[in-house]
């Protein structure tokens, strides 16, 4: 757990650079930002997978974190890209539904938290 717990940033650095965020962002092209957001996709949902599971045979504490770490998915700035209407209208179509998929999941799994 500890080395994932030291990898759960990555998916979203690469979200940001599928957003076009971040220093070396701007020289990506489209094609390239359409890879590392979906290469971020499959890890958040890999992610939050391997947090589900860990709910029912965690401690009450566990439980917080997971809580925690997925309210943030929902809240930070630097996800907006990856969640706010108006920047998901910028994805293609098949995209959109896939990342909207990743959040009704994530709002599943919090509401089992409740």
């Amino acid at each position: 757990m500890e080395c994932k717990a030291m990898h759960r940033g990555i998916p979203f650095l690469a979200a940001l650079a599928g957003c076009g965020h971040g220093a070396h962002a701007t020289s990506l092209g489209d094609e390239e930002k359409a890879r590392w957001r979906d290469q971020a996709r499959r890890w958040l949902r890999a992610d939050m997978a391997s947090r589900a599971r860990a709910i029912d045979a965690g401690s009450p504490e566990t439980r917080g974190a997971i809580r925690l770490a997925l309210a943030r998915w929902r809240m930070e700035p630097d996800r907006a890209g990856l969640r706010e209407p108006g920047e998901m209208d910028k994805r293609p179509a098949d995209e959109r539904k896939e990342w909207l998929a990743l959040w009704a999941e994530v709002a599943a799994v919090l509401a089992r938290l409740q």
